[in-house]
C-alpha cells in the first residue's frame, strides 16, 4: 500500500455534486490542470469490456459483477458498523483516494489489476470515492498525474438509523476518469424500481471517444475527459447555450451512462436509495 496524504477539506454531501472532485479540471479549487485539447485516443490501462457500446452502463442488471470478493483485505479499524468493498478491474494499477481523506488509512491505497480491500465507516459517513492514475511515490509522497483533472466519483450519504434511507450516485459531473460502479452489497436491482437499492453505474470507456477540446492528457495519452463545457465553450456565461443544463455537451456523458449525474441538479435519473444499513462495492472498470 503506497500513502499520500491529503489535505482538502471535505465539503461535498450528496446533493453538492458540481463541487470540485479530486482535481477536476472545471470546477475543483485544488485543480491546476485544464482540458489540454489532445486529439490522443484514450483507454489505456482499461479493459476492453469497459470500453464498448454502453451495455451495463444503467442501473440495471443482477450485480453479479459487483458482488465483492470474501477475502478483501480489511484495511484500517475493525468493528465498524458499515463496510466499503473497493475492487480494482482494470489492467492498469489504481490508487483508490477518498474524501474525507482519513476514510482509507493514510489516504490513498495502490491497487494493483484485481485487488480488493475494504474499509470500515460509521453510520452517518457522508464522501466520495474515485480512482487516481498514473501516480508515483518519491521520499514517502505520491504524486498522480490525473490529479489536475476530473475523475469519475461514487458518492454516498449514510443513514444513522435503521428506518433512513442511505443516498449515493455515480457522478460525471465534472468529467470521467475511469469507469466505474456503486453497489448496495445484498441487493439485487429491481427493474421496476431501479433507484430502490440499484447500481448506478458507467462502464463505457469515455476517455477513447471524448471530444478533443474536453479530453485531459498526460505523456500523450488521454486519461481524463473533462465535463466543462461551460467554461470553455460557454466562457462560464450563464447565458450561454453551453452553461444551460442539460446541452449537448452533458448529453455525451448522459448517452453513455444514463444513470449517472451528468449536470447539476441531475437528481431524478441519477440519485439511488437504500433503506436501512447497507454494505456497498465499489468496482473500477466492472
Amino acid at each position: 500500500m503506497k500513502v499520500a496524504i491529503c489535505a482538502s477539506a471535505f465539503l461535498a454531501g450528496l446533493y453538492f455534486v458540481a463541487c470540485g472532485s479530486s482535481g477536476s479540471s472545471s470546477s475543483s479549487s485544488s485543480s491546476s490542470g485544464s482540458s489540454s485539447g489532445s486529439s490522443s485516443s484514450g483507454g489505456a490501462g482499461v479493459d476492453a469490456s469497459s470500453s464498448g457500446d454502453g451495455a451495463g452502463s444503467g442501473s440495471g442488471g443482477d450485480g453479479a459483477t459487483l458482488m465483492p470478493p470474501t477475502d478483501a483485505a480489511l484495511l484500517g479499524e475493525a468493528g465498524l458498523p458499515r463496510t466499503f468493498t473497493v475492487t480494482n478491474h482494470c489492467t492498469q494499477t489504481v490508487w483508490a483516494a477518498a474524501l474525507p481523506a482519513t476514510t482509507f488509512p493514510g489516504g490513498l491505497v495502490e491497487m494493483a489489476p484485481g485487488y480488493s480491500f475494504q474499509v470500515g465507516v460509521d453510520n452517518g459517513w457522508s464522501g466520495r470515492i474515485w480512482g487516481k492514475t498514473l501516480c508515483t511515490t518519491s521520499g514517502g509522497t505520491t504524486t498522480c498525474a490525473s490529479s489536475a483533472f476530473p475523475a469519475s466519483l461514487a458518492e454516498l450519504t449514510l443513514t444513522k438509523t435503521a428506518t433512513g434511507l442511505d443516498f449515493y450516485d455515480v457522478s460525471l459531473v465534472d468529467g470521467f476518469n475511469l469507469p466505474i460502479a456503486l453497489d448496495a452489497v445484498g441487493h439485487t436491482p429491481d427493474p421496476a424500481h431501479p433507484y430502490d437499492c440499484g447500481s448506478p453505474t458507467c462502464a463505457v470507456n469515455l476517455d477513447a471517444t471524448c471530444a478533443a477540446q474536453f479530453q485531459d492528457s498526460s505523456s500523450g495519452q488521454v486519461i481524463a475527459c473533462a465535463n466543462d463545457a461551460c467554461k470553455v465553450v460557454g466562457n462560464n456565461n450563464p447565458s450561454s447555450p453551453a452553461c444551460t443544463y442539460p446541452n449537448q455537451y452533458t448529453e455525451f456523458f448522459k448517452m453513455a451512462c444514463p444513470a449517472a449525474y451528468s449536470y447539476p441538479k441531475d437528481d431524478p435519473t441519477s440519485t439511488f436509495t437504500c433503506k436501512g444499513f447497507n454494505d456497498y462495492a465499489v468496482v473500477f472498470c466492472p
